[in-house]
């Protein structure tokens, strides 16, 4: 009984990740709605990927796009180097925390796997704007 006491109070004071609560609310506030079909209800990791990829290129489409407009010196000659990196970075954090990482996808499966789509397409989205 000791140690079922000991796992329940381990598992209310983890502490979620970061942007947990946003994310949570973000998520929520789509999936909740009643005009949502029911297959993406019933499958909650596909449906976050979907809606962090969705989210991810309206976001930093806009960025890009919105810089090119507004600051054409900076996106000509700084943007595209910050892209870079940024692509950089991600994939070093990816790479340091490797362990660490697969620990949180097994303990929150959902909000991982709209992570892992959010940190994709902003590499290809990156790679992309690189690119063209």
């Amino acid at each position: 009984m000791n140690d079922e006491n000991t796992i329940i109070n381990n598992l209310e004071h983890k502490k979620n990740p970061p942007l947990y609560t946003v994310v949570d609310k973000l998520y929520h506030g789509v999936m909740d709605n009643k005009f949502v079909p029911s297959y993406f209800k019933k499958h909650p990791e596909l449906s976050a990927s979907i809606l962090a990829n969705t989210g991810t290129v309206a976001v930093l489409g806009a960025v890009q796009k919105g810089t090119e407009i507004i600051l054409p010196q900076f996106y000509a000659h700084n943007f595209k180097t910050l892209e870079a990196l940024c692509i950089v970075g991600m994939v070093c954090v990816a790479v340091a925390y490797k362990n660490k990482l697969v620990d949180f996808v097994t303990e929150h499966p959902v909000y991982s796997s709209g992570m892992v789509s959010t940190w994709l397409t902003s590499i290809g989205m990156a790679l992309y704007d690189l690119n063209k």
